[in-house]
């Protein structure tokens, strides 16, 4: 029905049904881990679980430049203004990154 209010091809028309391209947008990201394997380091540690036992460390930076304007998902309303054919009345929702983040793993397997 939105679509009969409007002339097919005109500038309105594109401004109301056309989706919209988003900018590009990167980030730098930080990713090191490092393995021991305590089972060779230790004879106390190799006869109580055996000779397999590994201690991971795993850090990771996520977003190294807090680039806090990268929109990473984006939605249309789906209203639609019949009485003015406004489309600027309901704006699309826009959901943009987070800034810098960090973490820090730590696992024994054995």
């Amino acid at each position: 029905e939105a679509a009969d209010l409007v002339p097919a091809g005109s500038p309105l028309w594109h401004q109301i049904f056309d989706q919209e391209k988003l900018p590009a947008a990167f980030t730098v990201d930080l990713h090191t881990g490092k393995s021991f394997q305590l089972s060779r380091m230790s004879k106390k540690i190799r006869s109580i679980s055996g000779n397999n036992t590994i201690l991971s460390f795993s850090l990771g930076i996520s977003n190294l430049l807090n680039n806090t304007n990268v929109i990473v998902r984006g939605s249309e309303q789906l209203r639609y203004d019949f009485a003015y054919i406004n489309p600027n009345k309901f704006p699309n929702n826009y959901q943009y990154g987070y800034g810098i983040n960090y973490y820090l793993n730590i696992s024994l397997k054995f």
